[in-house]
């Protein structure tokens, strides 16, 4: 699917250009929700270092269920720069990823 997908897509860069951000925002929601459900099996399942994964990515999912929608028209804009906002998830990823070392090294 990471292959695949956006080779599919690469035509609708030059071909239907006015939709490409359409088409580029239902492929990241369909990312978002599948890394989502593939992070909270793995946890169920009992690796228990997905916690991690699935809290990162849930900061990285509040900001872009604000901005998702704005990119198709369905809500206003929530803030001028909506691209800065999804960068916010990246800090919270790395501490959650330097928690979960800290927790495994015993350096707490």
């Amino acid at each position: 699917m990471n292959l695949w997908l956006p080779l599919a897509l690469l035509p609708s860069c030059f071909l239907l250009l006015p939709f490409a951000h359409i088409l580029a925002t239902g492929v990241i929601s369909l990312w978002l929700v599948l890394a989502l459900v593939c992070g909270v099996a793995s946890w169920r399942q009992g690796f228990y270092p997905a916690r991690f994964f699935v809290f990162g990515l849930l900061a990285l999912m509040v900001p872009a269920t604000l901005i998702l929608p704005a990119n198709v028209g369905l809500i206003p804009d929530p803030v001028r720069n909506s691209e800065l906002l999804t960068l916010l998830g990246v800090p919270w990823t790395a501490s959650c990823s330097l928690l979960r070392w800290r927790i495994r090294s015993g350096c707490w």
